[in-house]
């Protein structure tokens, strides 16, 4: 498994605090094409097939705490 990038792992940290892809953006001072490719490029780091399996290990690792 490839590493994440810090974006990437920023852009994850805020989708387990609930933000949406705009949320998102504004708050990194980024494009929302940028958060979605940011989005798909963590998801194929690890192997995911969609954004909702990313978002159900996001929701793992929060209820393991692990993030």
């Amino acid at each position: 498994m490839k590493k994440l990038s810090k974006k990437e792992a920023t852009v994850l940290s805020y989708l387990k605090e609930g933000l949406r892809s705009r949320e998102i953006a504004e708050k990194m001072e980024i494009s929302e094409k940028t958060v979605s490719t940011n989005i798909q490029r963590a998801r194929k780091k690890l192997g995911l097939s969609n954004d909702v399996n990313l978002y159900l290990l996001v929701a793992t690792a929060i209820e393991k705490e692990l993030i």
